[in-house]
């Protein structure tokens, strides 16, 4: 299922680097913002607001020389769905409330708060691109 289709991406795009979420309005920015040597090294993990792990890619050129020829960049990063189920929502709620524990921004009774509205909070606390 790697690289399905973005339109399929529920947004925001969490990303978890070491424990720091960063929150994306659309694929696109994330793709934009996120560089290429770091998701070679595995550095992200990725999620759409329903749990779902995104497979985070480096799609280079066919032609890499025409590439630079024409000013494009060589390499760019790529995302796409590594599932279409929300099997990964349990990670995804625990790297929210760490997050949110982090910046001393958990509430009392967070357990019982859906997922939906923990990324709302962490959104208001965490670094938005």
């Amino acid at each position: 299922m790697p690289g399905a289709s973005a339109e399929e991406i529920v947004p925001p795009i969490i990303i978890d680097e070491d424990s720091s979420l960063i929150f994306f309005e659309s694929v696109r920015s994330a793709e934009g913002y996120l560089e290429v040597i770091d998701v070679e090294n595995d550095e992200y993990v990725g999620y759409d607001s329903r749990g779902r792990l995104l497979a985070l890619t480096v799609e280079k050129p066919r032609v890499q020389g025409l590439a630079r020829l024409l000013g494009m960049p060589a390499e760019r990063v790529v995302i796409g769905l590594a599932e279409l189920d929300s099997s990964h929502s349990v990670q995804l709620r625990d790297a929210v409330q760490r997050f949110l524990l982090q910046l001393r921004a958990l509430p009392e009774g967070s357990d019982t708060l859906a997922l939906s509205e923990l990324i709302d909070l962490a959104m208001q606390h965490g670094d938005r691109r």
